[in-house]
């Protein structure tokens, strides 16, 4: 099987990947299977939404989360900046205006640090419920299907 991780992949590949129908048996690819020009990304889109629809809050928070963790991090340089405006010279320290400066950089890296680990944790939380779901549609009818002892239709 293709390394799912491995960049250039088409939608194509992919698909073939998630579905475990790709390569010759030995991990390689055949050419057949690369050629992704009958699958528009609309599809793919589509195909992906229907997973994720019942998770759309987690996707959102997790969206709403990375970037305020990102606009942050972007911001403690700027306060570091602004604490050194403050250490003008060796034993020149204007406390009362630093203290206010690293009470907010504080905060600005613990709220940093929560968002990110709230990010991650809906993230992490979504892909697992979206791979259950994935493998209760796509392997189990499998499975299920070429078992003669458990089929719905044998009556057993």
């Amino acid at each position: 099987m293709a390394n799912p991780y491995a960049g250039g992949g088409t939608a194509g590949a992919a698909l073939a990947s998630a579905r475990g129908d790709m390569g010759d048996g030995n991990g390689a690819p055949r050419a057949a299977d690369l050629d992704a020009s009958s699958i528009a990304l609309g599809r793919v889109v589509r195909s992906l939404w229907r997973y994720v629809r019942p998770h759309a809050v987690s996707l959102v928070a997790s969206f709403v989360c990375s970037a305020a963790s990102v606009l942050l991090q972007l911001y403690v340089p700027i306060l570091i900046g602004q604490a050194i405006d403050c250490m003008v010279a060796a034993g020149r320290v204007d406390l009362v205006a630093l203290l206010p400066v690293l009470h907010r950089l504080a905060a600005a890296v613990a709220v940093a640090a929560a968002s990110q680990w709230v990010a991650g944790y809906c993230t992490n939380m979504m892909m697992v419920s979206i791979a259950q779901l994935a493998e209760w549609r796509i392997v189990v009818p499998k499975v299920v299907g070429s078992s003669p002892t458990c089929h719905p239709d044998n009556g057993s």
